[in-house]
């Protein structure tokens, strides 16, 4: 490959940033910053099946001794299929989308792109990934960081998984 023929691209702070260590579990706000339609790679019966990948940018921590999580990157798959469809609606939920039984149209990627909610990290089940964090509910953008409650205690409108 020829010098002129190389590949660059600029490389961001974000890039940088420790954006991959497992987020310490709490209570967060961010930033939906990047949602991307993938589908399941894995075989089985789901396997072809569409799924968002969503990336949520920390904005607010509800706890003082996460303050230090403030930029960095949490990561969220939601499922596009009914019986596998809780993480996509209980956003919906948290961000007003759906409010009563009956049909529900999966939003596109790009009206996700910058809505606020706020987010519950907690550990992932799975033993082998002991550890580990994931993004385990939704709540609209603050009724569980800052806001009036500023409280980490459930409430009437979030959504655990």
């Amino acid at each position: 490959m020829a010098a002129s023929d190389r590949i660059t691209f600029d490389v961001t702070a974000d890039d940088l940033a420790d954006g991959f260590a497992p987020i310490p579990e709490g209570w967060y706000s961010g930033t939906i910053v990047k949602v991307e339609t993938k589908h399941v790679q894995k075989e089985g019966d789901n396997k072809g099946k569409p799924f968002y990948s969503i990336r949520i940018k920390i904005t607010e921590a509800a706890d003082e001794e996460n303050e230090g999580q403030v930029g960095k990157n949490a990561f969220v798959n939601a499922m596009l299929w009914h019986g596998a469809h809780f993480t996509i609606v209980g956003l919906a939920k948290a961000l007003g989308l759906v409010k009563k039984a009956g049909k529900f149209t999966v939003p596109e990627p790009d009206d996700l792109l910058g809505e606020e909610v706020d987010f519950k990290v907690g550990l992932r089940k799975n033993p082998q990934e002991e550890g580990e964090t994931e993004v385990k509910s939704f709540a609209p953008v603050g009724t569980k960081v800052g806001g009036e409650s500023g409280t980490t205690s459930a409430g009437s409108g979030g959504f655990s998984l």
